[in-house]
């Protein structure tokens, strides 16, 4: 059967009232790979950062209790969770009560190793105290190469210089493959190796405007392009997409070895 037909996306769906595991479905890492330079893939490391920001339950006296859930999933595993049956799953545990913010993160842990066979890393609740903490941009100082954008043209092109460079692109638009809907999103790439001629860049960033993937299908699609295109001695490559459904999806991958280790989750669009 079509993996669209066994999704909850785009479909009409009523919402739990109690904890159901069951909602969460599997998307497969290897469905979104089958373009892909092996020889790319062969090189390629990292994870992808989830924030989850509608994530309610009880304590044990039956108050309320709010939280931003966020979490990795290394881009090693088989699986990775269909995001709105996240939504769906993470819905149902409104009206559960929960005797410490430990035990709901272990409950969210066990239900994605029991139904998707996914491991999550790195998982943290925040308090609406801590919320204002995490806004911070930390990536002021690096340039945004959006203003270079001049044609549709998708060819990335390299000087004869070495150098080390990190630039942004914050109008990155492609389509949801299941509903048609636009996503957005804004693309860190920082690497070492022949100087990538950013206004390519910036082209082949926008090139893909009307195209169709998963968030983590993009990140590992530009790995794959730039890397092989470019030839990058390392590179590293993170897409801090819009929030849809009160999830944001931030895809990383690098070389490995380029960053010691996978930066921690950032709120940033």
């Amino acid at each position: 059967e079509p993996m669209t037909n066994t999704l909850p996306l785009g479909r009409e769906v009523e919402y739990p009232t109690s904890l159901d595991r069951s909602l969460l479905a599997a998307v497969s890492r290897n469905d979104m790979r089958g373009t892909l330079a092996p020889n790319a893939l062969s090189k390629m490391s990292g994870s992808d950062l989830w924030q989850c920001f509608e994530l309610a339950c009880l304590d044990n006296a039956g108050r309320p209790k709010i939280f931003w859930l966020s979490f990795s999933i290394s881009s090693e595993s088989k699986n990775i969770p269909e995001s709105k049956s996240l939504k769906l799953y993470l819905g149902s545990l409104a009206n559960h009560k929960f005797s410490s913010p430990d035990e709901l993160l272990h409950e969210i842990s066990e239900a994605h190793l029991e139904k998707l066979g996914v491991k999550l890393e790195n998982t943290n609740l925040s308090t609406p105290s801590e919320w204002p903490l995490n806004l911070k941009n930390t990536y002021a100082l690096i340039q945004p190469i959006d203003s270079l954008v001049n044609s549709e043209s998708s060819k990335i092109e390299t000087k004869d210089s070495l150098v080390s460079k990190a630039h942004f692109f914050h109008s990155f638009r492609a389509v949801c493959p299941v509903t048609s809907q636009p996503d957005y999103g804004s693309i860190l790439v920082s690497y070492r190796g022949a100087e990538i001629e950013p206004r390519s860049l910036a082209n082949y960033f926008n090139s893909f405007r009307t195209s169709s993937g998963f968030h983590e299908y993009w990140a590992e699609k530009m790995f794959s392009d730039i890397l092989v295109s470019a030839s990058c001695q390392e590179l590293y490559l993170q897409i801090f997409f819009s929030r849809r459904g009160g999830i944001s999806i931030n895809p990383v991958r690098q070389t490995k070895g380029f960053y010691s280790s996978t930066p921690l989750p950032k709120i940033y669009r």
